[in-house]
């Protein structure tokens, strides 16, 4: 308010409304972003510790798996890599590293993702990891490729985002203070979905698993790590699962939440994708004769003038008719092998039209070769959290 020079919250407010960069200058304010390597550096020697023993009992085939949520620009994740280089050099064991980053704050996931650092990190790294892990640059120093290619930086909300899964190590320091009650149990329970039994979490030196005895046990009081327990029974999904589930519909979170088993949640579940992920699809006969409608097909169709028919042809809207009567003549329709199609309006939406004649079996076929596709389409249309990358080697 000082900086725009305007004395009421109010003011403020109505000029928030119609500012959008101000918006997101006052959310990056909000944000708190302390980190740098090596942080409480006797907690990085008992984490080194406790991965030591994990480390010992893993077999070579195995995956080195770790979030570090709240990464804010990166500090925190290379530290934590190259402690996991470490171990991995000390008990001559051959994992592939797989660590996941994350933060709200997209610049400051950009930073990290290109891991070049002031001058000012040689007072938080010891000489032998800055030549080891480090390239001298006219600006400072940047995080070598083969740490910097073991770590995915992402955009993600750690409160109701999707969690990663079968980690062994959950870095977390210095987010939970910041929470009330109610969302502080929400992502303890995510945390404690995603570790693998006796997997690690780590927290910040204010922060506990209070509430959460049955499923963690601490290993370091003072630096607040813990392991997850393995006896910890039917712990049920977070509630980021119900609520996701109840996003798609009441019927599959009843499912989910009731308990019910084999064909009825497969059922539900079935619905929620088709609905959510599948195109709207017809499946006509070799006149065609609808006989089968999924999705929502208003867009590409309406009753035609004149007596009733349920006749694809005479029902398609203009643009629609006009392409299907096209590919029709040119045997795209009824003479291709899979006797499929698809209309496409002015605004690229699609429709997918398909012939009774194909087999079964070929439909089924068909049907899973196309989901996936259409799944990591959609996945990349609007991806939520930010579609993970990760920065090409330089």
């Amino acid at each position: 308010m000082h900086v725009h020079g305007m004395s009421s919250p109010e003011e403020y407010a109505r000029f928030l409304e119609h500012t959008a960069y101000e918006v997101d200058s006052l959310f990056r304010e909000l944000l708190i972003s302390v980190t740098s390597f090596f942080r409480d550096e006797p907690a990085y020697e008992a984490l080194e510790h406790e991965l030591t023993r994990l480390v010992e009992l893993k077999t070579n085939h195995e995956p080195l798996r770790a979030w570090i949520a709240g990464c804010a620009t990166g500090e925190e994740a290379y530290s934590i890599a190259i402690v996991f280089k470490e171990v991995l050099q000390r008990t001559g064991k051959d994992l592939k590293i797989q660590l996941f980053a994350t933060d709200l704050d997209h610049q400051a996931v950009d930073v990290a993702r290109v891991g070049r650092y002031p001058d000012g990190i040689a007072a938080d790294v010891s000489p032998e990891r800055l030549k080891r892990y480090f390239t001298k640059e006219d600006t400072g120093y940047r995080v070598n490729k083969d740490v910097r290619e073991v770590i995915i930086f992402a955009v993600q909300n750690a409160i109701k985002d999707p969690p990663f899964t079968k980690l062994d190590l959950v870095s977390c320091r210095n987010l939970l203070i910041y929470l009330e009650s109610s969302l502080h149990k929400r992502v303890l329970s995510m945390f404690s979905y995603s570790l693998r039994p006796g997997g690690i979490l780590l927290l910040g030196t204010s922060e506990s698993v209070s509430g959460f005895d049955d499923r963690f046990q601490a290993l370091d009081k003072r630096w607040k790590l813990f392991q997850r327990l393995s006896n910890t029974g039917s712990q049920g999904l977070p509630d980021f699962f119900h609520d996701r589930a109840a996003s798609f519909g009441g019927e599959m979170h009843a499912a989910i939440s009731g308990g019910q088993r084999g064909q009825g949640i497969a059922q539900a579940a079935e619905r929620v994708l088709l609905a959510s992920f599948a195109p709207p699809s017809l499946l006509v006969s070799e006149r065609g004769e609808i006989i089968y409608v999924q999705g929502r097909i208003g867009m590409f169709f309406e009753p035609a003038q004149g007596e009733a028919t349920q006749n694809v042809f005479s029902m398609a809207r203009e643009r629609a008719a006009r392409r299907a009567a096209s590919r029709r003549t040119q045997g795209r329709v009824f003479d291709a092998p899979r006797r499929a199609f698809w209309l496409t309006r002015e605004d690229e939406r699609q429709l997918h039209i398909r012939d009774r004649d194909c087999s079964q079996t070929e439909r089924a076929r068909a049907a899973t070769r196309q989901l996936p596709h259409q799944l990591r389409e959609r996945a990349q249309g609007r991806s939520e959290p930010e579609e993970i990358e990760q920065e090409s080697a330089s």
